[in-house]
């Protein structure tokens, strides 16, 4: 069921009527400057890495048989 969800998402955020969080990320890093780009960066990626696990690990509780949840019975 992920395949069906997740191809039309790079055709959404290229026709998205606004890229005020992508502007806002990109201002947010050239602010700093040079010498603190780096870890700028660093808290960046973590930032979105931490939004993927947190994603991951809410799906994992969902109840089975749902979208998203997991198969009954373990089955795949």
């Amino acid at each position: 069921m992920g395949w069906p969800i997740g191809i039309p998402v790079p055709f959404i955020l290229a026709w998205a009527p606004g890229r005020w969080w992508i502007v806002a990320a990109n201002v947010k890093i050239g602010l700093v400057g040079p010498a603190r780009r780096g870890p700028t960066v660093c808290l960046n990626e973590a930032a979105g890495h931490v939004a993927v696990g947190a994603t991951a690990l809410v799906t994992d509780y969902l109840p089975p048989g749902t979208a998203c949840g997991r198969p009954p019975n373990g089955s795949a």
